[in-house]
């Protein structure tokens, strides 16, 4: 799988009112080894966020943010879907632009390809 289907897969459910069990759906049509690799991308991503910009950003969104928080807020910030995801790379400010719930975090989103 590369970055593209990728961001593909994360398009399709970004919308879902629950995105942790539309992934999955997505990720039952898949062969092990696709899985693995969309756990790849996810975890490089998921560590690219890390940064203390982005964190700010999460503590004001999210009202406070700890360090288990802040890995919450980056796994759905991931679920928002590219977009969102590198625009608040480029500026976390820029968040301000999407209309996002009030919280981001979405601790069950990071589990999904795990189950």
């Amino acid at each position: 799988m590369d970055t593209q289907k990728f961001w593909k897969i994360i398009e399709k459910i970004k919308d879902s009112e629950e995105p942790e069990e539309a992934i999955k759906n997505q990720l039952n049509g898949l062969t092990p080894e696709e899985i693995v690799s969309y756990q790849e991308h996810f975890d490089a991503f998921f560590e690219k966020a890390y940064r203390w910009d982005l964190w700010g950003a999460a503590y004001i969104i999210e009202g406070g943010c700890s360090d288990d928080g802040f890995m919450d807020f980056r796994y759905g910030l991931i679920s928002k879907g590219k977009e969102v995801y590198e625009t608040s790379l480029k500026n976390p400010d820029n968040l301000a632009d999407f209309d996002l719930e009030d919280e981001i975090s979405n601790e069950l989103f990071g589990y999904s390809a795990l189950e």
